[in-house]
């Protein structure tokens, strides 16, 4: 569960590397020691509203860092002018493309009537043939019964030719019936594309007036606005790192801009190593001591991290930290999200020898020692280190109940 070697590590700072020549004599005793986990951190806001940018595009205003919005008010105006100019273009177009769609639509007028002329024709033309035939056929029956044999061969010829005539009829209604029909097929075809590019026109125009309106963003909700800084972690061509975004600024479409914050909503995220992550739970006590706010706090551990923060592996010489997030029972008074803080997670209780860290010295050769009174002389004697809480800590092995050490000053 505790790791003695990291105990020993976290205490070094505060052993002593040399004698003091005047030293404080202790005892050891047996107790019970409330042990604690120190760590780092700040200030985060829960679950703030991020304000994204819905073009490429340029700000041309932004409500400064720290109002109070409500939603629905403006926050930030983005250049649209690209997309009004593409307005323009697309209205010019969408005028010929509606002017397109009408003189189409009379295109399949003509056509039809000229599908209904034809058939007309043909029927009408099969009309007046079949009419001359019917006449012929009359004036056959009289001559066959007035006996006239040469007057029966002509209407006989003529009877023949106009079977010729009518079938010739019949064919070329057919092919004027046929024009027609390709003629109104064409007709429908150029309507038909003329609604197409209408429709595209008109999913262009509203994509730009969507467009157009999205260069207006405005608060999802009430709170406090606050700037998101540009190029995190890099520096920029002015030698600056993590600039804030300011009107003028070039944009990405979905690159956050702004957030909406609770001031009375935050939480505190601490970072702890891979190596003392697995002695937290959740519930444990943690005291917060703030760098720029006078008033402490007391939270509780909520969510411990699964997952290690890759933005501070290359500061921890090789190891991994953990974000633990801690619910805080009251907020201090002028609480900022990202201010900084100390924090003393409260693991337990354990019961052992006691003895002030001030007690415990570095040896080069034999490692963490106490130097133990034996009568009158001093003697360092090798240790093993337990918890601690960063004044006193547990001694495993090395030392007894009742023995004498010698404490020294931290330099």
């Amino acid at each position: 569960m505790y790791k003695p070697a990291l105990l020993l590590v976290i205490a070094s700072p505060l052993i002593a590397q040399v004698d003091d020549p005047e030293p404080v004599v202790v005892e050891v005793t047996r107790g019970v020691l409330d042990v604690t986990l120190g760590a780092e951190g700040s200030a985060v806001a829960t679950n703030p509203a991020w304000v994204t940018s819905a073009l490429d595009s340029t700000v041309l205003h932004l409500v400064p860092e720290g109002s109070l919005v409500q939603e629905g008010d403006l926050l930030v105006e983005l250049d649209t002018s690209v997309c009004e100019e593409e307005l323009q273009v697309l209205a010019v177009e969408l005028v010929e493309a509606r002017v397109s769609l009408d003189v189409t639509a009379a295109g399949i007028g003509i056509a039809e009537s000229g599908v209904a002329e034809a058939r007309l024709d043909g029927e009408l033309e099969a009309a007046m043939v079949e009419l001359e035939t019917e006449e012929a056929r009359l004036d056959l029956e009289e001559a066959e019964a007035a006996g006239n044999a040469p007057r029966v061969r002509l209407l006989q010829r003529r009877l023949e030719l106009l079977v010729l005539k009518g079938e010739s009829v019949e064919r070329r209604s057919a092919r004027r019936a046929r024009e027609a029909d390709a003629v109104l097929f064409a007709a429908r075809a150029d309507h038909e594309d003329a609604r197409r590019a209408l429709a595209l026109m008109e999913a262009r125009s509203a994509d730009a007036r969507d467009r157009c309106a999205r260069g207006t963003l405005r608060a999802p909700r009430a709170g406090t606005v606050g700037y998101v800084q540009m190029a995190r972690g890099r520096w920029n061509e002015a030698g600056e790192r993590g600039r804030w975004i300011e009107a003028g600024e070039s944009v990405r479409e979905g690159q956050r801009l702004v957030e909406i914050i609770d001031l009375a909503a935050q939480h505190v995220e601490l970072l702890v190593e891979e190596d003392r992550i697995a002695e937290l739970a959740v519930g444990m006590l943690t005291e917060v001591v703030w760098a720029s706010v006078e008033e402490r706090a007391k939270g509780r551990v909520s969510r411990i991290g699964l997952i290690p923060d890759s933005n501070w592996w290359w500061e921890s010489e090789g190891q991994r930290r953990y974000r633990v997030h801690v619910d805080l029972e009251e907020l201090p008074v002028g609480l900022r999200p990202g201010m900084f803080c100390g924090a003393l997670i409260h693991l337990g209780k354990v019961e052992g020898l006691i003895v002030p860290i001030q007690a415990i010295l570095q040896d080069e050769r034999l490692g963490p020692v106490a130097r133990v009174m034996d009568g009158e002389r001093k003697v360092r004697r090798p240790v093993t280190l337990g918890p601690s809480d960063g004044e006193r800590v547990i001694i495993l092995e090395g030392l007894e109940q009742g023995d004498r050490v010698l404490m020294s000053p931290v330099r």
